[in-house]
């Protein structure tokens, strides 16, 4: 299924098909992909004084989750693709925070799945980055984007469909929280929302002065907080620290710009 949505990016790459015939296919592979078990079941929500609920969908509402949340991530990352490496980073600190949650969760199929497309994803940074020399286009972006949402949905607990949805959240929370704000943004502003415009978090950055590498440093720091709080939040505190130092650090790494671009939002 990654396959065809990778197909579906490299004909809309080629000939330019319109989003809403894009979103129609996504609909119907993400039908697909629930007939053969990538699907929500039940989700646990986060335990309040050591209280844990239990979240149990009717069938109808479970194909429904599904459908708008493989699609849904599946555009995020394609959304979010709007620099160079930025994308690609992205997935890469997701896979990674999935990779040490599953293998921590007894799950080392899923955890080497995550891994190994980090292998290939970091092969092609290499060539991404700044200055780009290869391109991930609509095809790259639409292959990692449901990767990613399908490997969520199968982090699950071996012994039941439980998903502990908040941590998993929070590994993709830059895509997920730059997604959700340009649509409600474009609503709330009477615009339809699948017409392009700079809302996003790496045109905003980079329209306040930001140059493009700030902006995906800035941005790849934001999602290893974001993914070090669900690994904390999922007793991986160790890694999930760890994740925490490295936003910190790679965010210093652009920390001597950061006057600058305060002083030229105020002027």
């Amino acid at each position: 299924i990654s396959l065809i949505f990778f197909l579906i990016g490299f004909i809309d790459d080629i000939f330019d098909i319109s989003f809403l015939l894009r979103l129609a296919l996504q609909i119907i592979l993400s039908f697909v992909a629930f007939s053969f078990g990538i699907r929500f079941f039940s989700i646990r929500a986060p335990e309040i004084l050591d209280y844990s609920i239990i979240l149990n969908f009717p069938f109808v509402i479970c194909i429904l989750l599904t459908i708008v949340w493989l699609s849904g991530i599946t555009n995020s990352f394609n959304w979010i693709d709007g620099l160079d490496g930025l994308a690609g980073g992205l997935a890469i600190i997701s896979l990674l925070a999935l990779s040490i949650f599953n293998i921590n969760n007894g799950d080392i199929t899923t955890g080497i799945l995550a891994l190994s497309l980090i292998g290939s994803s970091i092969s092609f940074l290499r060539f991404n980055f700044r200055n780009a020399c290869i391109l991930m286009g609509d095809c790259g972006s639409y292959f990692i984007g449901f990767f990613i949402a399908a490997l969520i949905l199968k982090s699950h607990p071996l012994n039941n469909n439980n998903l502990n949805i908040l941590p998993l959240i929070l590994f993709i929370g830059v895509p997920l929280f730059d997604m959700t704000y340009v649509i409600l943004s474009r609503f709330i502003n009477n615009k339809s929302i699948f017409k392009p415009d700079r809302r996003h978090i790496h045109h905003r950055l980079v329209d306040n002065g930001m140059s493009q590498k700030e902006t995906v440093l800035v941005i790849y720091s934001l999602n290893l907080f974001s993914s070090g709080l669900g690994l904390i939040i999922s007793s991986n505190l160790i890694f999930g620290f760890f994740f925490i130092l490295t936003a910190f650090l790679t965010f210093c790494l652009k920390n001597n710009n950061i006057n600058q671009i305060v002083y030229k939002s105020n002027k």
